[in-house]
């Protein structure tokens, strides 16, 4: 099992096989999740999909390392 926090403390990761994504990071301290408190980085919306739509075909952008879209990132930062 793997423990990893930030800087602070207030962001917490518990795993059995995978890292937390280098592109977490705190809100209060904005350090990373991991032993050396890395600095995070920025999301990598490199992964594109089709997805169908009401609209017809479209195309979603997803982080490598989170899997969230645009969408949702903005969703979860007007939630704090």
């Amino acid at each position: 099992m793997k423990y990893n926090q930030c800087q602070c403390g207030e962001l917490k990761f518990w795993g059995s096989g995978m890292n937390p994504s280098p592109c977490s990071k705190c809100d209060k301290c904005g350090t990373g999740i991991g032993p050396e408190y890395l600095v995070p980085k920025e999301h990598d919306f490199s992964m594109v999909e089709k997805v169908d739509t009401d609209e017809g075909p479209k195309t979603l952008s997803r982080c490598r390392w989170c899997y969230y879209s645009k969408a949702d990132l903005e969703k979860k930062e007007k939630a704090r």
